[in-house]
């Protein structure tokens, strides 16, 4: 871009228009080693989207690291959040935390769940997988479960 005949070269700049300027400010911050600043649980999906992009592979593995242990193994995981990491995991092929994204849709209280706008922007398919494996633990769990309803003599 810079070497051959490219407006890029006479001008000197490029410019970026699927990218919003304080998501890539926020990258250049983040992958600046004299700033020290890390992806956060807030900027971490805007940053591995442009980490993608540029195929920065340290700052992708920090930002799936912060995903996993920050947002999907913190005490009270949002739905919606879980969500957000199901959709990136799926589009980039984060196999790991597409199951943990999952295992945590399966154990968010249902109506946090169905009461999101994240939840109605999935694919078809993983709200039927999600949903289908909802019901196979509830039927599970109420089978293993002993029935107290029989009357005592």
């Amino acid at each position: 871009m810079f070497e051959d005949d490219f407006k890029e070269k006479k001008d000197k700049n490029v410019n970026i228009k699927d990218i919003k300027r304080a998501d890539f400010m926020q990258f250049l911050y983040v992958c600046d080693p004299m700033v020290i600043e890390h992806p956060t649980d807030q900027n971490v999906f805007q940053v591995v989207e442009i980490a993608e992009k540029y195929q920065h592979e340290s700052m992708i593995k920090k930002c799936r690291s912060i995903m996993s242990e920050n947002i999907l193994r913190s005490y009270n995981v949002k739905a919606n959040e879980a969500i957000d990491v199901l959709s990136l995991a799926e589009k980039y092929g984060y196999k790991e935390l597409l199951q943990e994204a999952e295992g945590c849709l399966l154990e968010c209280e249902f109506n946090y769940l169905l009461n999101t706008e994240h939840f109605e922007k999935l694919p078809l398919d993983f709200k039927y997988q999600i949903l289908s494996k909802r019901v196979l633990k509830y039927n599970k769990e109420r089978v293993s479960k002993p029935s107290f309803s029989s009357k005592m003599v």
